[in-house]
This record gives structure tokens, C-alpha cells and sequence, in this order.
């Protein structure tokens, strides 16, 4: 048994357990947010979470719960996992293991009830993506983001300006979709991003039960089996993500003027969309690193591949 198929199982058997105390089936969406680790749901993302909630529906599940660990990522990502679950017709509620920033925090703030592991939050949804931000076209909305100090002349200037350009749509996109999570639960989205925003929470705070009911929302704290189980799963996350590891160095210095020794490329689990039955993880490239943001690259892969 490899190191992912042993990470695989724990994660399985802590979902079993939960399963048990929340008296429904359950969907986990984690990811890591280690400096060179991070991963950040997109739009493919969206497609493989889609088609784990479409096994869901084929169980005949009516409600399920919707298991968050993560932070950053795309908008689009929320919206798809949203859209998915409502397409289907399957209510759901979301239990949030350390924490969910985001495109997460969005999808926790749609949920019917929030329940919240021990020393858990749900921070700001109006964030673009972690961990650095790759590059892409110059689209008329990314262009209109661009600061007008930078200095456009310059290859290095023009770079780091499309990336803080997508960033920042990212970021405009997020606080879309919060607007309208907030106008659908009916509360006043003005005052939802004034206490959970960014501005309020940065990317360090992160809400608990008080402020989210505060709000109208239906959260608490996670007790007896289903606290329980939600330890045993955030352990069981820190293991196959390695979210509590340093970055691991790329290379070695050798005792030769300017010599160096490339560690061998491993792969690595990133992130994990999955439920008992049918799942899906993003397995990470050490060898290859993005040109842009340094983060690593990968794919995603069957779970039981």
C-alpha cells in the first residue's frame, strides 16, 4: 500500500464516522495552502466535484454534508460545486475542518447549517486565489485592474502586473458570488462583507458561531461524535496533504563553487475532492514548479487510481 492509498484510507474511514453523526452522506473539498504546495479550485476542479455530486444523486441522496478545508481558489469553483448541488436537487449542510477562505468560505456561507470543528472558521469569501496567481491573457476585465503607477515598458513589471490583475479580478469575482449567496439567503450582502470581508477579517481572521448567526446564519460548534469525527479527519488531512510540513527545499548547495543538487521530483498529494464511494485527487509535480508563481503543477487523478 502506497503513502496516498494509506492517507486515502484514514481520510474514508474519518468520512464513515462522520457520515454516522451527521446521519448523512458526506462530500469532503480540501486543499493545501502550503507555501509551495498550494492549490487553488478552478474550473476544472469544478467539473471532477461535479461529477462526484452526480454519484451522490445517483445514491438517491437528498441531503448531504459538505465537508470544507481549504482556503483561496476561483469563484467559478464555488459556483460550479453550488450549481451542482442545486441541479440535483440535494440540500446541504457543511462542516468546515481548520478552515475555509474563499471560494470555500463562499460555498460554507450557501449552506443550510455550518458546523464548525474545534478551533475552526469561516473566513473571508472575497479573496482570490493563495499562494501566488498565474498568468494569462490580457482580457478588457483583467486589463482594467492593472495599477497606473506600474511601468508596462518593462518585461518584469508587466508580468508581476497581469498577475496581481488576475488576482484581483479573482477577487471581484468572489465578492459576486458572496453578493449573491447573501441576497438568496436573504441577508443584506453590504452588511456580510462589512463583517466578513477582507477588509474585516484580512487573511488571518476567521468567523466563528457567534458572528455567523449574527448574521442570520445557522452555525455552531461541532460536539460528541461529529466533533470526534471531525478531528480524526483534520489529523488525517494534516497527514496526506502535509499541511503542518515545511516546503521542502528544491535543491542542495554542494561543496563546488556554484554547484548544485536538484531533489528528485515526487508526487505529492495537493488536494482532494471526494465522497465514500467515487473521488478524485490533484497529484502534485515537485519537478514541476510554475514559471509564474512557483507553486507546483499537476493533475487530477482517480482516487483509487
Amino acid at each position: 500500500m502506497t503513502d496516498v492509498e494509506e492517507g486515502l484510507g484514514r481520510i474514508i474511514e474519518a468520512m464513515g464516522a462522520l457520515d454516522e453523526a451527521m446521519g448523512q452522506p458526506s462530500m469532503l473539498v480540501a486543499s493545501s495552502w502550503r507555501e509551495d504546495a498550494a492549490v487553488n479550485f478552478d474550473e476544472d476542479a469544478a467539473r471532477y466535484a461535479a461529477r462526484v455530486v452526480e454519484a451522490l444523486a445517483d445514491s438517491e441522496a437528498a441531503r448531504v454534508t459538505l465537508i470544507l478545508c481549504g482556503e483561496g481558489g476561483r469563484a467559478a469553483f464555488a459556483d460550479g460545486v453550488r450549481r451542482a448541488l442545486l441541479g440535483w436537487e440535494i440540500a446541504y449542510d457543511v462542516c468546515v475542518v481548520d478552515r475555509a477562505r474563499g471560494a470555500l468560505a463562499a460555498l460554507a456561507l450557501s449552506a443550510s447549517r455550518i458546523v464548525l470543528a474545534p478551533g475552526a472558521g469561516v473566513g473571508a469569501p472575497d479573496t482570490g486565489p493563495t499562494g501566488g496567481q498565474a498568468t494569462g491573457s490580457w482580457a478588457p476585465e483583467i486589463a482594467r485592474h492593472i495599477p497606473a503607477h506600474l511601468d508596462m515598458k518593462n518585461p518584469l513589471s508587466a508580468r508581476r502586473a497581469l498577475s496581481y490583475a488576475h488576482a484581483s479580478r479573482q477577487a471581484e469575482l468572489a465578492l459576486h458570488l458572496t453578493t449573491t449567496v447573501a441576497t438568496e439567503r436573504g441577508i443584506d450582502p453590504r452588511e456580510l462583507i462589512a463583517r466578513l470581508g477582507m477588509r474585516r477579517q484580512g487573511t488571518e481572521l476567521a468567523a466563528g458561531p457567534a458572528a455567523l448567526n449574527a448574521l442570520g446564519l445557522d452555525a455552531s460548534w461541532a460536539r460528541g461524535h461529529t466533533r470526534d469525527a471531525l478531528r480524526a479527519l483534520e489529523r488525517a488531512l494534516e497527514d496526506a496533504l502535509s499541511l503542518r510540513a515545511a516546503p521542502q527545499p528544491r535543491y542542495e548547495e554542494l561543496d563546488f563553487a556554484d554547484t548544485v543538487e536538484f531533489a528528485p521530483a515526487t508526487r505529492l498529494p495537493g488536494a482532494l475532492v471526494l465522497s465514500s464511494t467515487v473521488g478524485f485527487v490533484y497529484l502534485l509535480d515537485t519537478g514541476s514548479p510554475d514559471p509564474d508563481t512557483g507553486l507546483y503543477q499537476g493533475d487530477w487523478l482517480p482516487a483509487d487510481a
